[in-house]
């Protein structure tokens, strides 16, 4: 687990989050960008779909609804820039806040791939901007966790 440039402005927190995955970077990248894998290590998310676009497209746009507790959080999905295997960038929106995630893989042996996220938070009303430095540690363990939980699921296939 590592994370890295843990940053917050009044509007903005930002952070990256890594890890290292025993498997070939083509394995790694095939089965990330394989949308149908997300509800299997996104822990909450119930549904995912794609609502305009081709998946992984830029510009597509695809609708995540995740349980949180006893609220669902519904979030748009938009894919800003695709480099893969190298890199991809979208930013996830809802009421609250956008999230501007870039993943980026690097090969790093025949069979260990290097997985970072960088997470780029912009609060759009007040509670949140206030309740966010409380938050950061909660929004840096959740990302955390997404990438632990890829690292596992694909580790066992």
């Amino acid at each position: 687990m590592a994370f890295s440039e843990i940053t917050q402005s009044q509007n903005n927190m930002r952070y990256t989050v890594s890890n290292t995955i025993s498997k070939p970077i083509e394995q790694v990248v095939k089965e990330f960008s394989n949308q149908e894998n997300k509800v299997k290590w996104m822990d909450g998310l119930q549904s995912f779909e794609q609502v305009d676009g081709e998946p992984l497209t830029i510009g597509s746009k695809s609708r995540l609804t995740f349980a949180m507790g006893r609220r669902t959080l519904v979030m748009t999905q938009i894919i800003l820039e695709n480099k893969l295997p190298e890199s991809l960038k979208l930013v996830s929106k809802s009421r609250d806040v956008n999230n501007m995630i870039t993943h980026r893989f690097k090969a790093l042996a025949e069979n260990e791939t290097y997985h970072e996220t960088t997470h780029v938070f912009e609060f759009k009303n007040w509670g949140m901007k206030l309740l966010s430095p409380l938050m950061k540690k909660a929004f840096m363990q959740q990302s955390q966790t997404y990438l632990d939980n890829f690292k596992k699921f694909i580790e066992t296939i």
